[in-house]
């Protein structure tokens, strides 16, 4: 295990262990209570841990999107390919008979 890495999101100071970069954590940490920070102004009020899963909601949200656009764009890019393969096997084809 790693040095304890400490952090804060939303004024509350959190320790994690292990083998990631303090940088990496610093990050994840910011992107988190940046999040929260917005949602926390549109609903001035909330409970901290209702706060705390909605955030996680819209991050997931985010994270859900973010994988379906990258499977649409492999199959999308698998279809140019097999076309484009369609295509050479042709004019190969069409070469070979001339």
């Amino acid at each position: 295990m790693g040095e304890p890495i400490k952090f804060a999101v939303m004024g509350q100071q959190y320790v994690i262990s292990g083998n990631i970069e303090p940088v990496y954590i610093a990050e994840l940490a910011d992107f988190v209570d940046q999040n929260m920070k917005k949602l926390y102004e549109k609903s001035a009020g909330i409970s901290s841990e209702r706060l705390a899963v909605l955030t996680a909601m819209n991050i997931a949200d985010e994270l859900f999107t973010l994988r379906k656009q990258i499977e649409d764009s492999k199959k999308l890019a698998g279809k140019k390919i097999d076309s484009m393969i369609a295509d050479l096997a042709q004019d190969v084809e069409i070469e070979n008979n001339i």
